[in-house]
């Protein structure tokens, strides 16, 4: 059974960061600091990032600084998918931490979705270099969508990843997906993953998948797996003007359109449909 994500999630299981979580710690008296967070502000903060409020609005409205007002979000594990046109100081917050930070956490910080971060980083010509360790964040929501059966794909999307990347998690910490076929190695998975990420076809999948030493598979078969795993499956997302963007960019210049395809969950024949 496949679960498709309502495009508008967020996160599948909410994750507090274990260096914050203080849950199973003794209470002890501390004194008050003059900076600490009341409840009335909280609230406050709650409210303005839950009605799509920009991070220096809110700050302003609290009479805090940006930065505190991006941990605090943090800390508190809040998330949304934003509408808001970008500003300068979100492009500047991205030119510096793209690349060196997971892309959830840049996303956390700015209250806006990891695909979104992914799709402004690639309009700005940002590389992402060599990939940052996976959060507890990002591992909470692979466990959570292994278990739930949420297509491969979406997920990647949700957290910032490519799907060949969480293959590859997956396999080191042996997380098993719910629609895996019985007859499949987790690294026959991976690698099938991988192998499709960068644009292979089915058939092509298979033959390398031979040659190097795992099980022969007719490219059915292969095929079969890719999509119970639900490898690029749409699930009815509105496009943004930033993607649109991005896929006019692409047309002008020739890019290839695996990398939107791959990083941005949407499937060939979308983007063609899209671009028509």
């Amino acid at each position: 059974m496949m679960m498709d994500l309502p495009f508008d999630v967020v996160e599948l299981v909410p994750c507090v960061p274990a260096a914050l979580d203080h849950s199973a710690a003794p209470l002890r008296e501390i004194s008050f600091r003059e900076d600490a967070w009341l409840p009335d502000e909280d609230d406050e903060l709650k409210a303005a990032f839950a009605a799509d409020a920009d991070i220096p609005a809110i700050a302003a409205s609290l009479d805090r600084t940006i930065d505190a007002v991006r941990t605090r979000i943090h800390d508190r594990g809040l998330r949304r998918n934003s509408s808001r046109p970008w500003n300068g100081l979100e492009e500047e917050y991205v030119g510096r931490h793209y690349g060196k930070q997971a892309t959830s956490d840049i996303a956390a910080a700015l209250g806006r979705s990891p695909a979104a971060i992914y799709v402004r980083a690639a309009l700005l010509g940002l590389t992402e270099g060599n990939a940052p360790p996976y959060t507890d964040w990002e591992i909470a929501q692979i466990r959570a969508g292994y278990e739930q059966g949420v297509p491969v794909a979406q997920l990647a999307v949700l957290i910032g990843r490519p799907a060949s990347g969480i293959a590859s998690v997956t396999s080191r910490l042996e997380i098993t997906h719910a629609n895996s076929p019985a007859d499949w190695s987790g690294e026959e998975q991976q690698r099938a993953l991988t192998l499709a990420d960068e644009g292979r076809r089915y058939r092509q999948v298979a033959a390398d998948l031979a040659g190097e030493g795992f099980p022969p598979r007719q490219p059915g078969a292969v095929g079969q797996v890719l999509r119970k795993l639900g490898y690029s499956r749409g699930w009815g997302r509105p496009w943004v003007e930033d993607e649109d963007e991005l896929i006019r960019r692409a047309y002008r210049t020739g890019e290839s359109l695996t990398p939107l395809r791959t990083r941005l969950g949407r499937t060939a024949h979308s983007i063609r449909w899209r671009a028509q």
